[in-house]
């Protein structure tokens, strides 16, 4: 649903990052221009623009995000990560570009697997199985 009052269309003509910032400002001071949803957008759509914009971390979400991307999408991947994890619903979550924390839960759930999940979905079907008690007598 489409807000009314939400016309960032002062974003579009920012050239520098300073000029964007000032007219995201300048919008946000003047309530009857937008709505606080839309400013929290906008404000979003900002920060994920330097997050792209900065090589190191958009390297790391993105190996993040491919990891995640091999394990939903490879089937026998799947499996043997859910078998090293131990249950059969554990997978990584995924980032999604339009709903907001999405990209911090996709972190969170890499790094509660991160012992496993970091070696990504083909090294992971080729791992040998860790050894148990009735394996290792």
């Amino acid at each position: 649903m489409k807000d009314k009052n939400c016309d960032p269309s002062g974003l579009k003509k920012a050239r520098t990052e300073s000029e964007l910032l000032s007219s995201v400002l300048d919008i946000r001071t003047s309530a009857a221009k937008i709505s606080f949803h839309c400013f929290c957008h906008v404000l979003h759509l900002v920060v994920w623009d330097g997050i792209d914009k900065t090589s190191i971390v958009a390297a790391v979400v993105d190996k993040a995000k491919k990891n995640g991307i091999g394990f939903h999408h490879t089937p026998s991947s799947l499996a043997a990560f859910r078998e090293l994890q131990g249950s059969k619903s554990t997978t990584l979550k995924l980032e999604n570009k339009t709903r907001w924390n999405s990209t911090l839960e996709m972190f969170g759930s890499v790094l509660h697997h991160s012992d496993r999940a970091v070696s990504g979905p083909d090294r992971l079907a080729s791992r040998p199985a860790r050894a148990t008690e009735e394996t290792a007598n």
